[in-house]
């Protein structure tokens, strides 16, 4: 199994476009195992990896919204039933527009499944991560990473 440690892998895809429409749901910090499986259109096998590592989801979300409102991605309204949220968007891209469509599943504030379709150009990426939350950091995991730490930084209200 391939193990992968890009924030991008981390199940976080509806969340991004889920924050321009809603509350962003809070998941707990700690410990998380994610299990992604990626099918391209045409490839017979699915692609699996896994991930364990100390994590705050919701302020990871957080600092890739910020990034991808930077990289001048577009956000639809996100549809919420009960624990699915349902929402699409669009970013530029060097190859043309990238198009995501995405449904969110929280079981729990330590729970969660992200199904995603990406069209970019005329291949379809289909993935599946599940995220569950295994339990507190050890003592020497507990520092936030400095992206996530500027995330959580106050902002400052000056150009």
């Amino acid at each position: 199994m391939q193990h992968f440690s890009c924030p991008v892998f981390l199940g976080i895809s509806l969340l991004l476009a889920q924050a321009e429409a809603a509350e962003l749901p809070a998941f707990q910090p700690g410990l998380w195992e994610y299990q992604r499986t990626v099918l391209n259109i045409g490839d017979v096998h699915p692609q699996k990896s896994s991930l364990t590592k100390c994590s705050d989801p919701t302020s990871e979300i957080r600092l890739k919204l910020d990034e991808l409102k930077h990289k001048g991605c577009q956000f639809s309204r996100t549809v919420s039933r009960g624990s699915h949220y349902q929402s699409t968007w669009k970013c530029p891209s060097s190859s043309g527009p990238l198009v995501v469509r995405d449904t969110l599943t929280v079981n729990s504030s330590s729970s969660y499944q992200d199904d995603n379709q990406v069209k970019a150009g005329g291949r379809i990426t289909h993935s599946i991560i599940v995220a569950n939350r295994v339990s507190d950091c050890p003592a020497s995991k507990t520092d936030l990473s400095p992206g996530i730490a500027r995330a959580l930084a106050p902002r400052s209200k000056h150009p």
